[in-house]
C-alpha cells in the first residue's frame, strides 16, 4: 500500500515562501557558535540571522546543541530561525539563569525519535503485521524494548487520529520480519486495523544523546515565546525542574506539516513530541502559560508536580522518612503537605530534618516490592536515603504516608488561553495549588481531560487546594474531562479534605463521563453547562457511560449547578448506592 497521495504537493505560494525562508540562511553562521561567542564577549541582546540552520552538537561526545549557565537579563532571539538537529539530543541546556529570554525559532529534528508503518494484516490474537512508511527509520527492534512498551500506537489510517494510545505491558513485542516489516504482538491494548498506522518510538544509537528538547533546572522568572516543537530528541519538549515563575508564550508542540518537513516521506507525521509536552517539577513556584499549544504527543500535555518523601516509621512523633529517586527533600521552616496511609492531608511545618544514612534491610525489602509498597515498575529501588524528621504538629503517622514540602510542588501556576489534546494521557495534570486555568481548549485526550490527582504510586504529589478553572472547552477526553481524585498508601479512595477549594465555573463539558471527584472538601461548580454522551472510546468495555455529570465519594460541601443536583447519585466504585443527589454526594 503507497501512502505517497498524502504527500502534499507544493504550491505555488508554498515554492515562494520556501525560496524567501531558504534565502535567508546565512551560510557563514554557525548558530551554535554566534551564541557563544557573543555570550563570551558579554553581550547581552543577541539576534541570530534568520535561516534554516543544520546544526551539530560541538563534538562528537557533546550531548548539548546550547548550553546556557549563569546569566541574567540576557536575551538570544533567533529571528524566526528554524533548527534542524542533526542528532538527536537535547537543544536547549538552560541552568541556574535570571531573567533570560530566548524566542522565536522552530525546532525539529533530521532523526526522527519515531517511526510509522501501515498494519497489513490483523491476526485472531490481534497481532499486527506493519510495514515501514517510506521516509521513515527503520529501527533495530532489538535494542528498542526499553523504550517501545510504553510508545506504541496506532493512528486511524483514513482520519489519521489516535484510537490506540499505548499498545503496552502484556508481553508486548515486535519482531522484525524482512527489510522493512515487522510484527507487533501481545499488548494490554491491541485496538488496531488493516490500513491504520502503527507508530513507536525508535533512539538514535550512534551518537550519545540527552531525551528533552529545552531543558532549564534552578531558572528565575525566564520568559521562553515564541517556540515551535515539531519533534522531541527522545522524549520530553519542554522541562523544568527546581524553578521560580518562568513564563511560556506561545509556545507550541505540534505534529511537523508535510511541507515544513527536513525529509520526503510516504505520509505525514503523525506523532510530534515522543513524551510530554510541559513539565514542570519540584518548582518553588509554578510556571505560566499563555497562549500556548500541546498536540499529538504521547504523554501528558501539562504536568505540574513535586516529590514525595516517604514515612517508614514512627516513634512517639519521631518519624523516620525515606526520600525519593530525585533527593528532593523539606527544609527545618518548610511548611509541608502530609498524606496519610488513608489519603487524608494535614498541614505541619518541619522541626527537624537529619540526615539518617540509607534505608536498612527490612526498608530496601519493602521499596523493591511493588505489591507491598506500591511504587510502581520498581521504582521503589531509587528511594535510597533516610531522614530523622520531627514535624509540628506530631502526628500518628504510620509506613506509607508521605511528606512534600509546599515550596516544592510548583504552586502559583497560570494556564491562560491554550490550547491541549490529542495526547497519550491526560490534557492538564496538575497536583499543585493557588492555581488558574482560563480560556483553555482540551480535547480528545485519552486520558481524563484536567487531572488533579495525586499519585502515590508515582511518589508524585501533592493534592491540590484554591484553584480555578474558568471559561473551558473540555470535551471528548476518553476517561473523564475532569479528574479530581488520586491515590494513597491504603489503595482506598483519598479521605475528605485532601482536595480543598476547587473552583469550577463558567466551562463546557462534553463526553461520555464528566467528572470523578475524591476526598475534596468546599468546592464549587457553578455556572457550568454539561453534554453527557457521545462515544465511549475507553478501552474498557465495561466502564459505563454515566448519565449524572458528577461521580464522588468522600465528598463534603459542595455547591453544584441544577443540573448536578436535580439527578440521583449513581453507584460509587462499581459497588454500593451512593445518597441522594444534592450539594453532599
Amino acid at each position: 500500500m503507497s501512502y505517497v497521495k498524502y504527500i502534499r504537493k507544493p504550491t505555488p505560494q508554498l515554492m515562494i515562501a520556501a525560496m524567501a525562508w531558504a534565502c535567508s540562511a546565512i551560510a557563514d553562521v554557525d548558530p551554535v557558535a554566534y551564541v557563544r561567542e557573543e555570550l563570551a564577549r558579554g553581550n547581552s541582546r543577541i539576534v541570530i540571522p534568520k535561516g534554516v540552520y543544520e546544526i551539530e552538537p560541538d563534538g562528537s561526545k557533546e550531548t548539548v546543541y546550547f548550553r546556557l549557565s549563569g546569566l541574567r537579563d540576557v536575551m538570544i532571539d533567533f529571528s524566526g530561525s528554524k533548527l534542524v538537529g542533526k542528532v538527536a539530543t537535547r537543544l536547549f541546556h538552560v541552568d541556574g539563569c535570571t531573567n533570560l529570554v530566548l524566542r522565536n525559532f522552530v525546532a525539529d529534528y533530521a532523526f526522527l525519535p519515531f517511526t510509522q508503518a501501515v498494519i497489513e494484516k490483523v491476526d485472531v490474537e490481534q497481532s499486527w503485521d506493519v510495514r515501514v512508511i517510506d521516509g521513515y527509520p527503520v529501527p533495530d527492534v532489538s535494542k528498542e524494548k526499553d523504550i517501545t512498551e510504553l510508545c506504541i500506537q496506532a493512528y486511524d489510517g483514513k482520519t489519521f487520529e489516535l484510537i490506540n494510545p499505548m499498545r503496552f505491558l502484556d508481553d508486548v513485542a515486535i519482531v522484525r520480519t524482512g527489510e522493512r516489516t515487522y510484527r507487533i504482538s501481545g499488548g494490554d491494548i491491541r485496538t488496531g486495523k488493516v490500513g491504520d498506522i502503527a507508530v513507536w518510538s525508535v533512539m538514535q544509537r550512534d551518537r550519545p544523546t540527552q531525551s528533552e528538547c529545552i531543558y532549564s533546572r534552578g531558572c528565575a522568572n525566564c520568559l521562553f515565546e515564541d517556540i515551535t516543537i515539531y519533534s522531541t530528541p527522545q522524549r520530553r519538549a519542554f522541562i523544568e525542574f527546581d524553578a521560580c515563575a518562568n513564563v511560556y508564550r506561545r509556545c507550541r508542540v505540534r505534529r511537523c506539516p508535510p511541507e515544513e518537513d527536513t525529509a520526503k516521506r510516504g505520509l505525514k507525521r503523525l506523532r510530534s513530541g515522543n513524551q510530554d509536552a510541559f513539565i514542570s517539577k519540584n518548582s518553588y513556584r509554578g510556571f505560566t502559560l499563555d497562549d500556548c499549544e500541546a498536540s499529538y504527543h504521547c504523554d501528558d500535555c501539562v504536568n505540574i508536580s513535586g516529590m514525595y518523601c516517604l514515612v517508614s516509621a514512627n516513634d512517639g512523633g519521631r518519624l523516620r522518612v525515606l526520600g525519593n529517586w530525585f533527593d528532593v527533600v523539606c527544609e527545618v521552616g518548610d511548611a509541608v503537605q502530609v498524606m496519610d496511609r488513608e489519603g487524608a492531608t494535614h498541614e505541619a511545618v518541619v522541626k527537624e530534618w537529619n540526615e539518617a544514612g540509607e534505608a536498612n534491610g527490612e526498608e530496601r525489602k519493602w521499596l523493591d516490592d511493588g505489591n507491598s509498597c506500591g511504587i510502581v515498575y520498581g521504582l521503589g529501588r531509587g528511594v535510597k536515603k533516610a531522614f530523622d524528621v520531627v514535624l509540628d504538629p506530631a502526628l500518628p503517622l504510620a509506613r506509607g504516608a508521605v511528606i512534600i514540602s509546599h515550596n516544592r510542588m510548583g504552586d502559583g501556576f497560570r494556564i491562560v488561553n491554550c490550547r491541549f489534546g490529542h495526547s497519550r494521557v491526560r490534557g492538564l495534570l496538575l497536583k499543585a495549588s493557588h492555581g488558574l486555568v482560563e480560556n483553555c481548549l482540551i480535547e480528545d485526550c485519552a486520558g481524563a481531560g484536567i487531572a488533579l490527582t495525586t499519585e502515590y504510586r508515582w511518589l508524585s504529589g501533592g493534592c491540590s487546594s484554591d484553584v480555578a478553572i474558568r471559561d473551558c472547552v473540555v470535551r471528548g477526553n476518553w476517561t473523564w474531562q475532569v479528574d479530581i481524585r488520586g491515590d494513597c498508601a491504603a489503595k482506598t479512595p483519598l479521605a475528605v479534605g485532601a482536595h480543598r477549594d476547587i473552583v469550577l465555573e463558567r466551562n463546557r463539558f462534553e463526553g461520555a463521563r464528566i467528572m470523578a471527584i475524591a476526598g475534596c472538601i468546599d468546592c464549587t461548580f457553578t455556572n457550568n453547562t454539561y453534554a453527557v454522551g457521545g462515544t465511549d472510546k475507553v478501552r474498557r468495555p465495561d466502564t459505563p457511560i454515566f448519565d449524572a455529570p458528577i461521580f464522588a465519594v468522600n465528598c463534603t460541601n459542595l455547591v453544584a449547578d441544577a443540573a448536578v443536583t436535580d439527578r440521583p447519585t449513581f453507584r460509587v466504585n462499581g459497588s454500593g448506592d451512593g445518597a441522594k443527589g444534592g450539594p453532599r454526594p
